[in-house]
């Protein structure tokens, strides 16, 4: 807290280049936003499941619910238990451990919440954001598990103590494809940090925009690493689902980024590989004819093009 109130001060009363707006109108969407990319981000860390068989959001709301509520009660539980077998009522059993991880990881969301509906732009919601709490979910999960086997897992229970066991094996051969196509593409120079996007025309393009010009893209990360600019993520409130929008991006009041490309002047920067990540987020085939169709281009370069609003 002391090093963001430096930063704010020392700076244009910013945070990354992010400000603070305490603007309460369209509160309960932003929210309802949110709630949406978390809940679709961290039910896909469940292992074989793909964009298209994902459950419905009502029944995994329900499901993570029954989730949490089952970690706790049944932590308490075996707590309970441990203290009234213990000779001296002392427990060892992991319970502090998973206290912190637990408490940790609901204060990380809420700092998120507060995070993503009072500054702007809005921060992305993905994996990258999400690691501190999946690293607090996974260390909240296996704490529990140890309090579990402390009070019940003896005898001839003790076969579930390999339980844990089976699901680290499960979730690494999940991943283990993923990262490894990951590092194939860093590797080959295709990933966000490779230096040739230093001499890229629509870099350069994006860094030459006045300053006090917001930006908005589909491939924010690139664009803030390699311009040091604050970026509108264009897939933090496009809609990930079916009916695909049919009218020119700009055009939904609902959506507070196209309001900020059109409202505020903003600049829409859509690099090339937008056609596979809507196929990606949507499981549809993009027509570009009718999300762009006639909006005006500031200018258009081998990696992407620049779109204005009318």
């Amino acid at each position: 807290m002391l090093w963001l109130i430096w930063i704010y001060f020392s700076t244009a009363h910013s945070v990354g280049g992010r400000s603070l707006g305490l603007s309460l109108h369209g509160l309960a969407a932003q929210f309802q936003s949110f709630r949406g990319i978390f809940m679709d981000t961290v039910w896909k860390w469940v292992p074989f499941q793909s964009n298209g068989a994902l459950l419905g959001y009502r029944l995994r709301f329900f499901l993570m619910g029954v989730i949490l509520v089952g970690l706790l009660g049944l932590s308490i539980l075996a707590e309970r238990r441990i203290k009234k077998d213990s000779a001296d009522g002392a427990s060892s059993s992991g319970i502090g451990v998973f206290t912190f991880f637990g408490l940790s990881s609901l204060l990380f969301v809420g700092v998120l919440i507060l995070t993503y509906l009072f500054t702007h732009p809005t921060i992305d919601v993905d994996n990258r954001m999400l690691l501190p709490l999946y690293v607090g979910s996974v260390m909240s999960f296996y704490a529990a598990w140890a309090v579990w086997q402390a009070a019940w897992f003896k005898g001839k229970m003790r076969l579930f103590q390999v339980l844990p066991w089976l699901i680290a094996v499960v979730c690494i051969a999940w991943y283990f494809p993923q990262t490894r196509d990951e590092a194939k593409t860093y590797h080959a120079g295709d990933g966000l940090t490779a230096y040739h996007w230093n001499r890229s025309d629509l870099i350069q393009a994006v860094r030459a925009l006045p300053t006090n010009q917001a930006v908005i893209s589909n491939d924010w990360e690139l664009l803030e690493l390699w311009t040091g600019r604050p970026i509108h993520g264009f897939w933090n409130t496009f809609p990930s689902k079916p009916p695909i929008q049919a009218s020119p991006y700009g055009s939904v009041p609902d959506d507070p980024v196209q309001v900020v490309f059109c409202k505020q002047g903003a600049a829409l920067v859509i690099v090339n590989d937008f056609r596979g990540q809507f196929q990606t987020q949507i499981g549809k085939t993009y027509d570009d004819q009718k999300l762009f169709a006639g909006l005006p281009v500031y200018g258009s370069y081998t990696d992407g093009k620049i779109y204005l609003c009318h």
